[in-house]
């Protein structure tokens, strides 16, 4: 039968008891998971912002993994038109040799190490692409294999099969940046020189020798002249190159800056304080075991055990 005299005492301690329990499941899952709650009702007063951050560092993920992505391309296009500008920068310092020692005799061959070194770079290729065919996939941006071809084209254009469309990278949400850099633009000129010097030496004019005349100094002179313009187009170029490199690279840095503090928002927001959280786990234990305690010794309390 119901002991009306101790029923209120029992109920309140059973009621300190469940929830001590209940304190003693929360600490042990903190202290187990490692988080304040793992159901989002025990984070309802943190949702909001928890939500917001966590949408940050998925975007701000993204445009770190589009940008890793970007760099490597970005450095192999800057090697290829590093070796360009090379190539460009040795045919002029053969032609200026030349007319210092009045000798063309190398200058054909300097032409030729020139000419291969340019046409490798135009077709370099990353991840299975051409760099420097726009957005053609199909074939090869530049076209010619040998100097006999470039002397047999009818026209400088002919040799170039790239698009006219430049490459576009998107590295956040707003912002989109012109990666792509066309082979035409970069060696039509440069091509042009190349093709004048061959067709020189296998014309009337040619072809060079040990002692140079004075139609062969006169054309390399002209030559030289536009070299000059062409190299400070294709260092230019190469210059911008390196501007998106740095401009990539410092988005990278601060998107990896913004990830850390979304990181540990994030963590502020929903992880547990270890060492908090197995302190409450021990008061928790302490606090069930005297609940228990309490309402054990109640169970066994009667108002008949004072009257006898």
């Amino acid at each position: 039968m119901t002991r009306i005299s101790t029923s209120q005492a029992n109920l309140t301690t059973l009621n300190n008891l469940l929830r001590n329990q209940a304190r003693l499941a929360d600490a042990q899952n903190q202290v187990a998971t490692g988080k304040k709650s793992t159901t989002l009702k025990g984070l309802v007063r943190e949702l909001g912002t928890l939500n917001a951050a966590r949408a940050v560092s998925i975007r701000s993920q993204s445009t770190i993994d589009r940008i890793k992505e970007l760099e490597p391309k970005l450095a192999v296009q800057d090697t290829a038109l590093g070796q360009m500008t090379d190539a460009a920068d040795k045919l002029r310092q053969s032609l200026i040799g030349s007319l210092g020692s009045d000798n063309g005799l190398i200058v054909m061959q300097d032409l030729t190490a020139a000419f291969d070194q340019l046409a490798t770079a135009l077709n370099q290729k990353y991840a299975g692409r051409s760099l420097f065919a726009g957005t053609r996939t199909d074939v090869e941006p530049f076209t010619a294999k040998t100097l006999d071809e470039v002397a047999a084209a009818t026209t400088i254009a002919d040799m170039f099969q790239n698009s006219d469309v430049r490459q576009v990278s998107r590295i956040d949400d707003g912002e989109t940046v012109q990666t792509g850099i066309l082979a035409s633009d970069i060696a039509t000129d440069l091509i042009g020189v190349i093709k004048a010097v061959k067709d020189f030496n296998d014309g009337a004019g040619g072809p060079f020798a040990a002692n140079m005349d004075d139609a062969q100094r006169a054309f390399i002179q002209t030559q030289l002249v536009a070299l000059s313009p062409i190299l400070d187009s294709m260092n230019q170029i190469q210059g911008q190159n390196g501007l998106l490199q740095n401009k990539v690279e410092t988005s990278r840095a601060l998107e990896e800056d913004r990830q850390v503090l979304m990181t540990s928002l994030i963590g502020d927001l929903q992880d547990a304080d270890l060492a908090e959280a197995a302190s409450r786990l021990q008061q928790a234990q302490t606090a069930v075991e005297a609940s228990a305690r309490t309402f054990s010794i109640l169970q066994n309390v009667s108002l008949l055990n004072f009257l006898r």
